[in-house]
């Protein structure tokens, strides 16, 4: 499975990686350039943007590939061309919502530079949406280099279009005209390009199959997105308690790191496919054992990660955001608890058995109660209480996924999670963990200390994994693959 996966999922997780690392050096690069005033606003305009653009595509570019692979011949097409245009609409629909009450969140967040710059973000969040469908669209045309090399592109232009404006003195004003002209551009070469798998017969509406993916795609696309804004729902609360100059430590130190969700989440979506068509074809023993395989994969990835970010959290990330704000290492700490859930994947199994109502229902009982933790704790405990809640609730939602997926499954505990396996990976990271923590605190030097604990973190896990036999064959064999690649890219062997 995981040799067949391999080309695929490398190249998804190669530009998604990239590009988390570009979104990273965004903010370290910003950080620098802007004021801590003039970051906060940056902050409030991001979280806008994400909260416009996950509440109004709807989740119609995720029935792509749900449908597409099962579609007919004559289909197939149709469902492109629908999707392109629904996304379209959607996305002219979000800018004038996001025009029309730009004046009211102005006055919500007591920052009325806000009421001149949101009609200006609108512009970029329908260049956005026009084009939200590229990951799975290029994904079913089997151009992940194209694809990955689009995902690094966009945050890559985020950068430039708020860093060089800054560096040259001039406002976040510019920096968006900048980024319209950035994602008018892109969103031009991306259609023309996802045109070519289409013919002319295919630009038609059909009732039917338009009908059909609302039907999946709604239930889903909301249950996907009400968990984002579930864990960011405090960063959405917090401008209303906090000046800007605060907000941006807040924002800056509250928030997961990137990588962890994107290992999993480039899994997640090669594998879809396969899962609805085995859930068409009553395999559910097929799908279970894929699902399995997927997440110890992911285990094997991002557990070291989460060991290692645990090692290194108060040097790396006072390294990347200066001493400037320190006070937002410890939010740094509770978000890294996330990590670990993001290997399990349950939403992509449980829309692969047709339960996306279940999902949404999750999903929206975590955001109405992490809105109302977030209110809560940061009256009662103060700037540190809102991350403890969000956390605590994503666990008890992972709990509750979790039943369902025992229940749909029809089967025990132990055939659902591959806690047997899982657990060992843990475990082993952890270990490493332990000796790149130590690693990290033998030299005052941030970058040093973070550059010796990244060393021994992968010297002790690796060897780890053989010696405790946590590694199958095709464990091994993509090992062996990826070292290949790594060495005839580094020119030591052709």
């Amino acid at each position: 499975m995981a040799v067949r996966l391999s080309d695929k999922a490398a190249h998804l997780m190669l530009g998604e990686g990239l590009g988390a690392v570009v979104s990273v050096a965004t903010a370290v690069v910003l950080v620098h350039v802007m004021s801590q005033e003039m970051v906060g606003q940056w902050k409030v305009l991001m979280q806008i943007n994400m909260l416009v653009i996950n509440v109004f595509i709807l989740g119609l570019p995720m029935g792509l590939l749900y449908f597409v692979p099962r579609a007919s011949d004559n289909e197939r097409g149709v469902y492109i061309v629908q999707t392109m245009v629904g996304v379209f609409v959607l996305g002219l629909v979000a800018a004038a919502a996001l025009i029309i009450t730009s004046p009211f969140i102005a006055t919500v967040y007591k920052q009325p530079d806000l009421a001149g710059l949101l009609p200006l973000l609108a512009v970029f969040v329908l260049f956005q949406m026009a084009v939200g469908y590229t990951r799975r669209l290029f994904l079913l045309y089997n151009r992940t280099i194209l694809m990955a090399a689009l995902i690094i592109a966009d945050p890559a232009g985020v950068l430039f279009c708020f860093a060089v404006p800054a560096m040259l003195g001039y406002g976040l004003r510019v920096s968006i005209l900048w980024l319209i002209a950035f994602a008018a551009v892109r969103t031009v070469f991306t259609v023309a390009f996802a045109l070519q798998g289409v013919r002319w017969a295919d630009f038609r509406f059909s009732p039917r199959l338009i009908g059909a993916q609302l039907w999946y795609a709604i239930p889903l696309g909301i249950a996907q997105a009400i968990p984002v804004i579930a864990k960011n729902v405090d960063k959405l609360i917090m401008p209303i308690y906090l000046d800007a100059k605060t907000y941006a430590i807040y924002a800056i130190g509250a928030n997961e790191v990137p990588l962890a969700w994107i290992l999993s989440g480039a899994i997640a979506v090669v594998i879809q496919p396969r899962l609805a068509v085995m859930h068409r074809d009553g395999d559910r023993e097929g799908l279970l054992n894929l699902w399995r395989e997927a997440t110890v994969r992911a285990a094997l990835l991002v557990l070291p990660f989460f060991a290692l970010l645990v090692a290194v959290s108060d040097k790396v990330f006072i390294l990347f955001f200066t001493e400037q704000y320190k006070n937002g290492v410890w939010l740094f700490r509770t978000y890294l608890l996330m990590i670990p859930l993001y290997i399990t994947m349950q939403r992509t199994v449980l829309a692969a058995f047709g339960k996306t109502k279940f999902v949404l229902l999750v999903a929206f009982l975590e955001t109405v109660l992490s809105a109302a933790a977030s209110i809560a704790l940061i009256n009662w405990v103060g700037f540190y209480g809102p991350p403890i809640g969000i956390v605590v609730l994503a666990y008890l939602a992972a709990l509750a996924l979790g039943a369902r997926v025992k229940r749909e499954a029809r089967a025990p505990w132990q055939r659902v999670w591959p806690l047997r396996r899982v657990l060992p990976i843990l475990g082993v990271s952890a270990l490493a963990g332990a000796a790149a923590w130590v690693g990290a605190h033998l030299f005052h030097d941030r970058l040093l200390s973070c550059a010796l604990a990244t060393v021994i973190m992968g010297a002790v896990y690796v060897p780890l994994l053989f010696l405790f036999r946590l590694l199958d064959r095709r464990d091994k064999d993509l090992l062996r693959l990826n070292w290949q690649r790594v060495r005839r890219f580094l020119g030591i062997a052709r």
